[in-house]
């Protein structure tokens, strides 16, 4: 592997970075929707009164989140950001920072990302060696076709089914969370 090979390939990586967090960027601002607006008019239909003070309470956050500068700038102040993780305050969940949540659901993620891999590892070498052992059961050739259907189902919308399979219609898993309503994740009250 030479190095201007690996220089081209972290050029494609830094551009491909580039245009992803560009997307992420300019797509809620097409929509022409005001988020903060949204949210607060939501949490006092909530609350069930509407504030006088709505109008100086969106223009208030604006300004604290930065949308009341030109677009150029936010683009602007958006890369420098995100180049330093600094993902600030979200928006839906003010005053919670990103990075809290992010680390609140990083537990979660590296569990769902193991057990997954491990699962599919033993099964894909499992069903791998039956496949390839020449005295194989004869049920195989029935299960194998729905198995390889199964394969060209985009992951998100196979979680989405199995989501409500094994969530909804079993009901055998929680639908979101990491465990029901009420229950307390330790070995004892005491």
């Amino acid at each position: 592997m030479s190095i201007t090979y690996i220089i081209r390939r972290f050029l494609i990586f830094l551009a491909v970075v580039w245009a992803a967090a560009t997307f992420n960027f300019l797509l809620p601002r097409l929509g022409g929707a005001n988020p903060i607006r949204e949210k607060l008019v939501s949490q006092a239909a909530l609350s069930g009164t509407v504030q006088a003070g709505l109008e100086e309470m969106v223009k208030e956050f604006e300004t604290k989140f930065g949308l009341d500068k030109p677009l150029w700038r936010q683009y602007l102040t958006y890369l420098s950001d995100m180049s330093r993780f600094d993902f600030n305050y979200s928006i839906a969940n003010y005053p919670r920072k990103v990075l809290d949540m992010m680390r609140d659901a990083l537990p979660w993620t590296i569990a769902l990302l193991l057990t997954t891999t491990i699962l599919g590892f033993l099964i894909g070498n499992l069903l791998g060696a039956l496949l390839a052992w020449p005295n194989a059961p004869g049920f195989l050739k029935y299960v194998m076709p729905p198995i390889l259907m199964l394969s060209v189902i985009p992951y998100f919308l196979l979680g989405l089914i199995m989501v409500y399979v094994f969530g909804f219609f079993l009901d055998l898993f929680p639908m979101y969370g990491g465990y029901k309503t009420g229950t307390i994740p330790s070995l004892s009250l005491s």
